[in-house]
């Protein structure tokens, strides 16, 4: 597909039989073409829950300095989408949830962001993301529906978490990383949502040898759900103003640096910070419950 000079929609199931190039202009800045406020110009939207997206073994890569949204139902399976310029939108919508199966793998390469929203429906992305140096744009405007990445995530070279208000909503809602992080690039979760949303991460990250460094907006919140949330060979950066939560679990944090707060979230359980090494400046405070190094 090539660049257009309108906002353009299709409404079908897709499969593909063969790669693709979705080379997608900014057609359309500013303006909603199909009411989902991601100033989109191109849309694939689906008419039902559960309409099949199969990329058919092959793979698709989103060009151009546009966006490309997909959304309102499909299920995306079996193959490759590259995020290579402009933005890639992924989001439930009209009551529906967008599911990318297993067997999908997205590539965000460095002049690209994915971004990934809950709305009316839910998205959940189950196979893999490997950030190449792009960035990861996650929102969502539901209080329930979360955007999910429940499949590994390999840091491949230095990128961006970021977590933002969605354009349509004064709130935002749940956002959830429970896929395990792998790799030794610098990983950036930068939170400037304008209400306090945190991002949760829950998956087994003890694999993960860089840097996370959480910042953002003063005030906000990055929690840890897991005992393996952690790393014990990670470095970890709370900036100042921002806080680390630790919801009632023991996690390995491996080297310690910044300025900003670490407590416990959890009303049920203690929790414990173990720490290797670092230069942590800032303070470790009991919650409801303990909070103990």
């Amino acid at each position: 597909m090539s660049a257009a000079t309108r906002p353009f929609q299709i409404q079908s199931r897709i499969l593909l039989s063969g790669n693709q190039s979705w080379n997608v202009s900014d057609v359309n800045p500013g303006l909603s073409a199909f009411g989902f406020n991601f100033s989109e110009d191109m849309s694939f939207t689906a008419q039902a829950a559960g309409i099949l997206f199969d990329l058919g073994g092959f793979a698709a890569t989103k060009t151009g300095n546009g966006t490309l949204t997909i959304t309102s139902g499909y299920t995306i399976s079996n193959g490759t989408l590259n995020a290579d310029e402009g933005i890639l939108a992924i989001s439930g919508a009209s009551g529906r949830a967008v599911t990318l199966n297993s067997n999908v793998t997205i590539n965000v390469n460095p002049n690209a962001t994915l971004r990934l929203q809950g709305a009316s429906g839910a998205t959940n992305m189950n196979g893999t993301l490997n950030l190449n140096g792009g960035t990861v744009f996650m929102a969502s405007s539901s209080a329930t529906n979360a955007p999910n990445i429940n499949g590994t995530v390999n840091v491949n070279a230095a990128s961006i978490i970021s977590l933002a208000n969605p354009a349509a909503s004064a709130n935002t809602g749940p956002i959830v990383l429970n896929g395990n992080l792998n790799g030794s690039a610098d990983l950036a979760i930068t939170n400037t949502t304008t209400t306090i949303t945190f991002l949760r991460i829950g998956g087994n990250n003890s694999a993960y040898t860089g840097t996370v460094s959480l910042g953002g907006t003063s005030g906000r919140v990055t929690r840890m759900t897991s005992a393996s949330a952690g790393s014990p060979a990670a470095t970890w950066v709370v900036n100042s103003g921002h806080t680390l939560e630790i919801d009632g679990v023991s996690v390995q944090l491996g080297t310690l640096n910044g300025a900003g707060n670490i407590t416990n979230s959890s009303t049920g359980s203690p929790a414990t910070v173990n720490v290797g090494a670092g230069n942590f400046s800032g303070s470790i405070a009991d919650g409801a419950l303990p909070t103990s190094l």
